[in-house]
C-alpha cells in the first residue's frame, strides 16, 4: 500500500476517536449510496456470523471493497439488531479504509456520525476490528517515521547534489581557463619559433 493510501485509514481512525470523544465537526447533508446486492435473503444467525467472519478476514487481507460488500450482506441478511449494528459498523469502517480521496473519507465520516447518533451506546466493535485499526495506526506511525528519515536523507542528497553541481561549474570554468592559457602558451611558442 502506498504511503498516500495509508494516510486515509489513519485519518479515519482519528475521526473515529474524535467522534467517540465528542469532538467531531458538525454534520453535513452528504449521504452514502449503498450498492444493491443481488440475491438477498434472510439467513440464519450462524450464516450471518460466518459472513461477518469472512468480512473480517477480507479486511485483514486488505480486500476492503470485498469486506464492505460482506459486511453489507451480513447487515441486510440479519434480523438481530446487534448483529446488524456490528455489520454496519464494519461496513462503515471498511468503507473509510478504502476511501481514495479526502472528500470520500469525509462522506464515510459523515456516515459514521449519523450511525453513532442513531445508535448511542449500542456500537459493537469486535476486538479484531480494534486490533486491525491499532495495527494500521502503528504501521502509519512507522511509515511516518520512515518518511521523515527519507525526507532528511533526500534533503542531504539534494544539498550534496547542489554542491557537486557548483563544483562541476567551477571545474568547467577552470578547464576553460586552462584551455585558454594553453592556447595562449601555444601562440607564444609559435611566435617565438618564428
Amino acid at each position: 500500500m502506498s504511503g498516500l493510501n495509508r494516510f486515509y485509514p489513519v485519518t479515519v481512525l482519528l475521526f473515529l476517536i474524535l467522534i467517540l470523544s465528542g469532538c467531531a465537526a458538525p454534520r453535513t447533508e452528504v449521504r452514502l449510496q449503498e450498492p444493491e446486492l443481488a440475491g438477498e435473503e434472510k439467513r440464519s444467525p450462524e450464516q450471518v456470523q460466518e459472513i461477518i467472519k469472512e468480512a473480517m478476514d477480507r479486511l485483514r487481507r486488505g480486500l476492503y471493497e470485498e469486506a464492505k460488500q460482506s459486511f453489507l450482506k451480513a447487515e441486510r441478511n440479519s434480523e438481530i439488531p446487534e448483529v446488524r449494528r456490528e455489520a454496519r459498523t464494519g461496513f462503515i469502517l471498511a468503507g473509510a479504509i478504502s476511501a481514495r480521496s479526502w472528500p470520500e473519507s469525509m462522506v464515510w465520516k459523515e456516515e459514521l456520525d449519523v450511525f453513532l447518533e442513531q445508535n448511542p451506546d449500542k456500537i459493537l466493535l469486535r476486538s479484531e476490528v480494534l486490533e486491525f485499526f491499532g495495527r494500521i495506526a502503528r504501521e502509519h506511525t512507522s511509515l511516518e517515521e520512515e518518511n521523515l528519515i527519507l525526507k532528511d536523507q533526500n534533503r542531504n542528497l539534494n544539498s550534496r547534489l547542489l554542491n557537486l553541481e557548483k563544483e562541476n561549474i567551477t571545474l568547467k570554468r577552470q578547464i576553460r581557463d586552462l584551455e585558454e592559457l594553453s592556447n595562449l602558451i601555444e601562440q607564444q611558442k609559435r611566435q617565438l619559433l618564428e
